[in-house]
């Protein structure tokens, strides 16, 4: 998500390097405030403290006034960081469309010149997939082929390298229908979902040390036609007997350091994890 995250941004005209001045200007004002602090110990006097945060502020304040007048007042200023006036292609909303030319899971063949990206010279002419999703983007439709595992056995093995780190999800290609036409399917869907995750999975713990990314392998692809909330979701249940106690590290909802009764997994929730019963 952070790799798909900073392509957007990339596309937008940002750059990591823009973020890490940001970083220092706004680390600059915390470094100043230790070099007080030590001041204040060997003087056993806060009075410089209260001066630099003052004089902190000041600035924060002044640069703040500034940023609206550049933006014309609050209305503009609050309009121009407003998520909705972003044109990322993620964000569009994907109107779906009824009886589209071709179907949701049918096979398709691409018969014309397709490249992933304009710097990556991979053409897509004559491969093959099933299409995943069609949708309305403005007065085009859209098909969103997923590649079949022909078609991603064939990929050469730097670009597929390349293509792990830059977009996990280099099995899915976007065109419209003047590139397609009806084919007979290559292989049965699991096999397209299997070979993906293989090659993903044999490439993204490529920097973890060789024990850790066997392991990492292990559990990812031990079904390789199930997703890997599902495979995490097995494994977890065959390392942990239950009921069993664990110990809390944070502070909710109980206190660190408290020994829990756990009876069993929970549902996966994206933005915490793997959960227990207890």
């Amino acid at each position: 998500y952070m790799l798909s995250d900073i392509k957007k941004m990339e596309k937008s005209g940002f750059s990591l390097n823009e973020f890490d001045e940001a970083r220092k200007q706004m680390l600059a004002p915390l470094e100043n405030i230790l070099k007080t602090l030590r001041i204040c110990k060997k003087e056993k006097s806060i009075d410089k403290l209260y001066k630099e945060i003052e004089h902190i502020e000041s600035i924060i304040n002044d640069d703040f006034e500034d940023g609206f007048d550049i933006f014309g007042g609050d209305d503009e200023f609050t309009s121009f960081f407003d998520d909705d006036d972003w044109d990322e292609e993620d964000e569009v909303e994907r109107i779906p469309v009824k009886n589209p030319k071709f179907p949701i899971g049918s096979s398709v063949k691409i018969k014309n010149d397709l490249f992933f990206y304009e710097d990556i010279e991979w053409n897509l002419c004559d491969e093959q997939g099933r299409v995943m999703d069609v949708f309305q983007d403005g007065s085009e439709i859209i098909y969103e082929i997923a590649l079949d595992s022909k078609a991603l056995k064939e990929m050469p093995s730097d670009l597929l390298d390349y293509l792990v780190d830059f977009d996990p999800e280099f099995n899915l290609v976007k065109t419209n229908s003047s590139r397609l036409k009806k084919s007979k399917p290559r292989d049965a869907k699991a096999q397209a979902v299997s070979a993906h995750r293989k090659i993903l999975h044999t490439r993204i713990w490529n920097y973890l040390g060789v024990n850790e990314k066997q392991k990492m392998e292990h559990i990812l692809l031990k079904k390789s036609t199930m997703s890997d909330i599902e495979n995490w979701d097995a494994a977890l249940a065959e390392f942990f007997k239950f009921p069993l106690t664990l110990t809390t590290c944070t502070s909710f909802p109980l206190p660190p350091n408290t020994d829990v009764q756990i009876t069993g997994l929970e549902d996966y929730r994206l933005e915490e994890g793997h959960q227990f019963h207890f």
